[in-house]
């Protein structure tokens, strides 16, 4: 069975992937929404996005495995 480092290593290789796919989606949003570009839709997107990032940074991955991840934005 993995050992309680491995298990916080994933999680840490796991928030990082989130963060990556976050700011990935969010780049092109607040491109729009700097550029007042950007329909409400993509605001209500841009907003959702921001806070999901903020609340993956906020995960404490030395509880792993016990993490309950923020549900990604729709």
């Amino acid at each position: 069975s993995p050992t309680k480092e491995s298990l916080v290593a994933m999680a840490e290789s796991e928030r990082q992937h989130r963060l990556a796919v976050a700011t990935a989606t969010i780049a092109p949003l607040q491109d729009a929404v700097e550029l007042g570009m950007a329909t409400e839709e993509e605001k209500i997107r841009y907003a959702s996005w921001r806070k999901y990032r903020v609340l993956l940074s906020r995960v404490d991955t030395t509880t792993a495995p016990s993490i309950v991840w923020p549900p990604e934005p729709e």
